[in-house]
């Protein structure tokens, strides 16, 4: 027998299912290459239609009020449902299907798709989630333009914290002056009014100039003309104390009671110096506006944790109050449209339904606030602090009671932090700034200048670096509730949306959209592979994407 037996055309079948092999292999590479193409593709016919839909945002919305929002109605009076899908629809068949009804529209494409289905799964409106998507969209936009507006309340900031130095410093001196007091002087039963005034004068410089003999005589002499200042019998008829009593009556009549009275009838515009003619009487139905419809609606969360909260409620505070009008700006125009809400930004803080209940409430928040600092301030003026004590001892320091003392003085201060207060408001109301914490030369209010001030009018001194009216409607914001501004911000954008479209609704504004498609493909180099076509190794493909686009 022979060793080895030779078979013909072995190297031939062998080389033949190498090549068989080598040529599987490339086509399932090719094949993969092809399929994650096709997916691309998809994808990006899928972001191409809903990028067509999204450049149909409203541009009245936009150039209003800066935000980019779909109307859903596109400006019919109710909203268009199958619009959205069909645009998506066209304009994904349009990418995919380019190269249909060319010459070699016929021939096989590298990444040829057949469309086959487009579902809407879910629309996401301004108004849901508490109006959460609409603020979003909002800060999205303020992020590029807030910095010039920012910078100039991060001064009046600034300004905050100068007052507070100087306060600080207004203690120290305080607390030395009040170390260094002789307290016995203020325990005097005897009004300086019944010191006549040459005698006195007189006898003060009598005893800075005499001898202490001399100074003795002087100060007993003015003791006995005090003494017979006093006595019933000593008056005359034409200087009595009736006139005088009179005048201080109606002085208080026309500061303390009248200011009580005012404010018991509701007349605290009056008060805080405004003319209620001048206040807009705009009203308006609320009951069917965005934030009453949605009113148990929850604030959802959608930052997911780009921005701090305290930076997104920051920014859309400035987004109202660049976009709104409030109190001090309408008051420089004519008064139009009295049956509409004049202010808006009040509105968006208090939510009442006419302009004058809106102002007022912002105006008492202010003046809470005014009254807070200025209690604090009270306490380290050392002026406030001597007339106060003085005045406290004067009235019940018979009882040598130091608690109910210390209580009419805390009273006594207490009152001159309220009159303060007044005259801030008046001056806030008049647009100046009012610094947050107020040193001893800003302070005016004494116990004996408290009726003269009130009843003539007077305001506080403005400081450069205080506060304004609009610097503590950003303050007011920034601590309101969000769904609360939100709704409500949302309520004014609908109503002035409405006077020149009637059908548009805060409803109908898209805010993202997401979608699901379907679309096939048929196997191009998986022919070549010489398999059974399986789930693993299919000859046609069906694709299924989830995709969502958003402001």
């Amino acid at each position: 027998m022979r060793a080895g037996k030779c078979f013909k055309g072995v190297i031939t079948v062998y080389v033949a299912f190498v090549f068989l092999l080598v040529m599987s292999l490339m086509a399932a590479l090719l094949e993969t290459a092809r399929v994650y193409g096709l997916r691309v593709r998809l994808q990006m016919a899928s972001r191409g239609g809903l990028d067509s839909l999204f450049s149909m945002y409203s541009k009245q919305l936009y150039e209003s009020y800066g935000i980019l929002m779909l109307d859903e109605s596109f400006g019919f009076d109710n909203p268009v449902t199958d619009v959205f899908k069909n645009i998506v629809r066209e304009n994904m068949k349009y990418d995919l299907e380019q190269n249909k009804g060319l010459i070699l529209g016929r021939t096989t494409q590298l990444f040829n798709l057949k469309f086959e289905e487009l579902e809407v799964k879910r629309v996401i409106r301004a108004v849901e989630g508490g109006g959460a998507y609409f603020a979003q969209s909002a800060i999205d936009m303020m992020k590029y333009r807030v910095p010039a507006s920012a910078f100039t309340t991060f001064t009046s900031m600034l300004g905050m914290y100068n007052s507070a130095e100087e306060a600080q410093q207004a203690i120290e001196e305080g607390g030395a002056a009040v170390e260094s007091e002789d307290w016995n002087q203020y325990n005097t039963t005897a009004a300086p009014e019944t010191l006549p005034a040459a005698e006195s004068t007189a006898a003060s410089q009598e005893g800075s100039q005499g001898s202490p003999e001399a100074s003795a005589v002087a100060s007993q002499e003015g003791s006995e003309a005090a003494t017979q200042a006093m006595e019933p019998e000593t008056t005359t008829e034409e200087v009595t104390t009736i006139d005088y009593n009179a005048e201080v009556d109606d002085a208080v009549d026309k500061s303390i009671i009248g200011v009580v009275k005012d404010f018991l009838k509701g007349n605290v515009l009056k008060l805080y110096g405004m003319k209620e003619s001048n206040v807009s009487k705009g009203k308006r139905n609320i009951k069917e506006s965005v934030s009453q419809k949605h009113k148990k609606d929850k604030v959802s969360e959608i930052s997911e944790g780009m921005l701090s909260e305290a930076v997104t409620d920051f920014l859309f505070g400035e987004y109202v109050m660049e976009y709104l009008e409030d109190y001090q700006e309408q008051k420089e125009k004519e008064k139009k449209n009295e049956g509409q809400l004049r202010y808006e930004v009040e509105y968006v803080l208090i939510g009442k339904d006419n302009d004058k209940d809106n102002l007022l409430g912002v105006l008492n928040r202010i003046f809470a606030t005014r009254v807070a600092f200025n209690s604090f301030s009270v306490l380290v003026n050392p002026t406030c602090l001597k007339e106060a004590a003085a005045a406290a001892s004067a009235i019940i320091g018979w009882t040598c009671i130091p608690p109910l003392i210390l209580g009419l003085q805390w009273l006594l201060m207490e009152t001159m932090a309220l009159a303060e207060s007044v005259l801030d408001m008046r001056a806030i109301v008049a647009g100046k700034k009012i610094p947050l914490a107020k040193g001893t030369t800003q302070w005016r209010i004494t116990l004996g200048n408290c009726v003269a001030l009130l009843t003539s009018g007077a305001q506080s001194y403005e400081a450069s670096n205080g506060f304004d009216y609009q610097t503590y409607e950003r303050i007011l914001l920034y601590f309101e509730k969000n769904k609360d501004k939100y709704m409500r911000t949302m309520d004014i954008i609908e109503w002035n949306m409405q006077k020149t479209d009637p059908g548009f609704h805060m409803d109908d504004c898209v805010y993202a959209i997401e979608i699901e498609t379907k679309a096939s493909a048929k196997g191009l180099f998986s022919k070549l592979m010489f398999l059974v076509p399986t789930l693993l190794y299919p000859h046609n493909y069906t694709f299924t994407l989830k995709d969502a686009r958003s402001y």
